[in-house]
């Protein structure tokens, strides 16, 4: 376990914040709940991929500061 406090702005793109979701939703709570999950198991920020699909969930992968990819949703 890490000895090292945890801080959001390790693991974010601040100039992304403040975040468009509405009041109330639930994204970032896990949002937050995946950084500290990430910063408790002491995992390397540089080799954590993130995927997203579309709607307010898919802006997760551009907040966070890790390697975003974010799979085409057009037909062939």
């Amino acid at each position: 376990m890490t000895t090292k406090p945890f801080d959001f702005k390790d693991y974010i793109r601040s100039r992304f914040f403040p975040h468009i979701w509405c009041p109330g939703c639930g994204h970032g709570i896990v949002l937050g709940s995946l950084l500290r999950a990430v910063h408790e198991l002491e995992l390397d920020k540089n080799e954590i991929v993130m995927t997203s699909g579309i709607g307010c969930s898919s802006r997760i992968s551009g907040y966070v500061d890790f390697t975003p990819f974010t799979p085409s949703t057009a037909g062939p």
